[in-house]
This record gives C-alpha cells, sequence and structure tokens, in this order.
C-alpha cells in the first residue's frame, strides 16, 4: 500500500472529504457561543481527551470495519496514546483499545467532550 504512488484519484477524494468536513463545521459555528463544542477529526484528539462520535466520511468497506470495531454514532471515544509523529495513535471504545493511522483518523469526525 504504501509502495504504490497516490493516483489523482486518491488525491481528489480527500479534497472532498476535506471540503465536506470543512463546510459541516462551518454550519456548526454560526452563531455558536464560545463554549460550544464543535467537531473535528479523531486525529485533533491529544491523549486523556474524550470525543462522541458524530460521523464516518470514509467508503463502504472501511465504514463498515470501523462499524465493527464498535465505532458507531453517538459512541464516546478517548484518545490514550499518540506515537511521536502523530501516527499511529490509540484510542479506546467500549473497553477495546485500537491504533489508527493519523489519516484514518482524520476521517472519523468527533464532538470534542472536555
Amino acid at each position: 500500500d504504501t509502495d504504490r504512488s497516490r493516483g489523482l484519484g486518491d488525491v481528489y477524494k480527500r479534497q472532498v472529504l476535506f471540503c465536506i468536513f470543512w463546510i459541516r463545521n462551518q454550519r456548526n459555528r454560526k452563531g455558536s457561543a464560545p463554549m460550544e463544542k464543535q467537531w473535528m477529526g479523531l486525529n485533533a484528539l491529544r491523549p486523556g481527551e474524550r470525543g462522541i462520535l458524530r460521523e464516518i466520511l470514509m467508503p463502504g468497506e472501511a465504514k463498515a470495519r470501523m462499524e465493527e470495531l464498535g465505532l458507531l454514532p453517538e459512541t464516546e471515544l478517548s484518545c490514550l496514546y499518540r506515537a511521536p509523529h502523530a501516527s499511529p495513535a490509540a484510542y479506546a471504545v467500549g473497553g477495546a483499545v485500537f491504533a489508527l493511522r493519523k489519516k484514518d483518523a482524520a476521517q472519523i469526525i468527533v464532538e470534542a467532550v472536555r
């Protein structure tokens, strides 16, 4: 997977996913109070922080795999550990611990709980 070069299709998909995430985040900000919770990618959580899963922006099979791991809407997640360069990071969900690469975690949208 890391040996093959990324095609324009992969780059385009990332840009589209980022645009969708950015637009949704901007809608959440309009008229919001400073203390209101905001949506972000799971990769933005630091060790010790928690979040509530809101949406998975991955394509079909990858999304299904995340759901099999227990990543369902309204599920609480917490970041346990990050590698020195932020990839991978360890997350806890319902008693299970798993690691995700930064690029995969960025496609999982959470609402931070502080």
